[in-house]
Formats: structure tokens, sequence, C-alpha cells
């Protein structure tokens, strides 16, 4: 009763915040709980089809302009001091005559009391030498303020952004996603007070003998806060409406005919990589090999590939599709099979109805069950077990017909075996939620990775709850409404 009242206030809520809230749903969810015709007419919609008609959007806010150039800017009892060093540095601009140059060139220290807390330096530089700046930015909601500090080099550069309160701490460093550009840029995307990062990918450059560097695609990548991480992660497919929100014009220009071949590369690629980096791999590289047909496309195709697999905003996006598909059906194994037995006699696997199988086998895989799962629920590198069973309660007294409970059981694999968990089931079948991936909590009103392994039960087109495992138990959160 208390968690249905719960979900009958959770729902007035939800319903106030109005179309924005569940358009955000559905653009975080990986798994659909739709109908089989409902999903048909989504996949052979145009681009447009897929956002809210008249969706306007916020415009972005260019931090790196509005940066301090000064040499130290105290805030809050610390200090950022920047700080100047001599480097040896080859000149590229003539390779023939090339050889080590005294370059100087600027860094960051942040500090309280004297002592040194952080170094902004992320040692990469250029003939001409460097740029150091940085200022103060509410970005995390108006009653807290960050620090960001901006390193940049002519077409390249890095960007820290530092919480200071309670303690310092890196929140977001693009060296640690192979981002290195000139520019940040922040916005409010789900209006929730906390803004989004917005950079972009550089892992293209090594294409300079294909393009001019004015040409090369610099793919979006949106960051977002995560508070339980603190620290900002890519959230492309959370915001892959605000990513393509101009993908059909790009596309009609893509069509014109007589244009120049590196225009035709420039174009394609630039379409091929917003769909890669939205989400929508399968459709980027399909709209490539229908727009560019020139003599070196399978070469393009496959060195963009190469800087594909090193670029870890891409391994992040795509780190739950990289995983080895389920290419057999799950079975329990045999220790785990008995326990059930000893425990709960006469059991057997949770009655579903074939609509879900079949929707589980079409969007999830060939081999998917909607009462067993696996995965590592706890982190600990192990395959864990999750069913979902029923039992036949004894025949009443009185004559009445025995009636069936139904468990949820988790099997954490052990060293020595297992630790068994039986929890009581909300929903009536099971997808494995996989680490890494976004989900949406509706008792807080907030986004959230996982960060393990985890399982959803679901109510087939209405709503559902994830289990994750956390300080020795498993604790629920209603993700699907």
């Amino acid at each position: 009763m208390r968690r249905q009242l719960l979900r009958m206030s959770l729902a007035l809520v939800t319903f106030s915040i109005g179309v924005n809230i569940s358009y955000l749903i559905n653009g975080i969810r990986n798994r659909a709980v739709k109908n089989q015709s409902t999903n048909s007419q989504a996949a052979q919609s145009s681009t447009p089809a897929r956002f809210p008609l008249g969706r306007t959007w916020p415009e972005p806010r260019s931090l790196d302009l509005e940066l301090v150039d000064a040499d130290k800017l105290p805030y809050g009892g610390y200090v950022v001091t920047r700080l100047y060093k001599t480097v040896k540095i080859e000149d590229w601009s003539a390779p023939e005559r090339a050889r080590p140059e005294d370059v100087d060139v600027s860094y960051a220290v942040l500090a309280r009391n004297g002592v040194v807390l952080e170094r902004f330096d992320d040692g990469s530089y250029h003939p001409m030498g460097n740029t150091t700046k940085f200022g103060v930015f509410g970005l995390l909601g108006v009653h807290t303020k960050q620090l960001l500090v901006s390193q940049t080099i002519w077409r390249g550069g890095h960007h820290w952004i530092v919480r200071l309160s309670p303690g310092p701490r890196v929140i977001h460093s693009s060296a640690d996603w192979g981002i290195g550009g000139e520019t940040i840029s922040t916005l409010d995307l789900d209006d929730d007070g906390v803004d989004e990062i917005v950079e972009s990918v550089s892992a293209f450059y090594d294409l300079q003998d294909k393009l001019s560097v004015s040409q090369i695609p610099l793919p979006e990548v949106i960051f977002k806060y995560d508070a339980k991480a603190a620290r900002y992660l890519p959230a492309n497919r959370l915001h892959s409406d605000y990513l393509l929100k101009d993908l059909e014009a790009i596309k009609r220009r893509t069509r014109q005919p007589a244009r120049d071949k590196f225009v035709q590369l420039a174009d394609a690629l630039n379409v091929t990589l917003r769909l890669i980096y939205a989400g929508e791999e399968q459709e980027g590289w399909s709209f490539y090999n229908q727009a560019y047909q020139l003599e070196d496309k399978e070469e393009v195709r496959s060195r963009v590939e190469t800087d594909l697999r090193d670029d870890p905003v891409y391994q992040f996006i795509y780190q739950n599709r990289r995983r080895v598909k389920q290419t057999a059906e799950l079975r329990l194994p045999a220790n785990m099979k008995m326990s059930l037995d000893q425990r709960f006699p006469g059991w057997k696997y949770a009655d579903v109805d074939e609509e879900i199988r079949k929707f589980l086998k079409e969007d999830i895989s060939p081999y998917a069950r909607p009462d067993i799962i696996n995965g590592d629920f706890d982190g600990d590198g192990r395959t864990d077990y999750a069913v979902m069973i029923e039992q036949r309660l004894p025949v009443r007294r009185n004559g009445g017909s025995g009636e069936s409970k139904y468990y949820l059981i988790v099997f954490l694999t052990r060293r020595d075996g297992f630790k068994r968990h039986v929890l009581d089931p909300e929903g009536e079948y099971l997808c494995l939620m996989a680490r890494g991936e976004w989900d949406y909590d509706y008792e807080t009103q907030s986004c959230f990775t996982y960060q393990t392994d985890a399982i959803f039960t679901g109510i087939f087109e209405k709503g559902g709850t994830s289990y994750i495992y956390k300080n020795g138990k498993f604790q629920t959160i209603i993700t699907s409404d």
C-alpha cells in the first residue's frame, strides 16, 4: 500500500512537469517498454519525428569567453595562480628544418594556506606557446560555485572543473576523455538547475590528408553531472535530440549535385559522426554507405573506425553494446538450482505472457528470457544470476485453491560458492541494466548512472523497478512509470 500511494503521488508530480520529463525518459531508456507497433513506427520515422514539434533549446554559454586573463584569482579561501616555465618544442611547421626551440608556456595551480592542492598542466604545448585562464561559475546550482581552469593551444587544449566545497575535487577533466578543444560551453538541457557541459571530440584530426583542418568533423559531447559519481559523464544518449536537432538540413546538403569531393566527404562524415555519437551507430554507417561513393570510401571508414575504437567518449557511449552478446539461452548453474529445490520445493520459473517473451527476443536477444538474467551485480568481477520463480502454496484447509507466491532470487557468486538473496519482485519479467547506463529515479526526480550491473523488473507497458546492490543489500529504485 505504501508503495502504491508513493506511485500515485509521484505520478501527479510527474504529470505536472509535463511533456519535457516524459520526453526525457524516452531519451534515456535504452530498453523501451512499448508495444511492437510503436517500435516499428519509431524505427521507420524520419529524424524530425523523433523530437517534439516546436521544441526550443537554450543557447550554449561559452565559458571560455568569460575566463579571467590574470596571474592570480582568490576565491573562498583558495587561490588559483598562473605560473610559467620554459620547455623545448619542435616547430613542426617546417619539418625539413625542425629543431627543438625554447618556448615559454603557462600552467596553473590551486592552493590554500600556501599548500598546492591541484596542478593544471596537460603537457600539451605549441611552438606559439599556450594560454592559461580561469574563472568561477555556478554550474551545479545557484548556491555553489565551481572553478574552471583552461589551458589551450591553437586548435586544442584542455579544461578542468573543480568543486571547491566541501573540499577541492576535480569533477571534470577533458583530458580524461581525450577531448582537446579551445572552447567549452554549458547549457541546462533538462531544466534541472544543473548545467550540462558541451565539448567537441578532436579524435579525427588525423584525416588532414583527406580534409582541410576547417572541414574536420568535431562531434559534440554532452557531459551531465552524476551526483553519485561526483563527476561529469558523457550523456549523449540522454540528449540525442539536441545533438541531432539540425540533422535534416545537413542531410539535404549532402544530396546536392556536383559538389567538391572534399565537401562531399566532410558533409557525409559530419552526419555519420553526429549519429554515431548520439547513439545511432548503425544508422550513421548506413547513411555513410549511401551518401559517400568515392574511391576512398572503405579507406576512410576504416580509419574513422580506428579513431573511434581509441576514443574514450565513444567507448563510454557504447560500453554496454560492446559487451559479448548473448549467443545461447541462459541456464542456472547446478548448485544454484539445487539451492532452489531445497528452499522452494516444487518451484518453477514464473509464467510470463508470450507478448513479453516476443518483445525480449526481438529487442534484446533471440536467446533472452524473461525469468533469468546474469551480470556482475556486486561489482566483484564474477558472474551473478537473478531468476524470477513462483511456488505453489499448499491447499487451504477450507478447500480453497492453493495460491502461487512469486520470488526474485539473486545468486551472488563467491569464490567458495554463492550468496543467495530472496527479494519481493515488483515486476513480471527481468532485464539487465548494464554498468554505466543512464536511468531516471522517479522518487528523487533525477538522472543517475548504474555503478554496477543491476536488475530491472518490468510491468509490461506500465512501469518497473531497478534493484541495485549497495552496502551488502539490494536497494530498489522506481525507474519506469
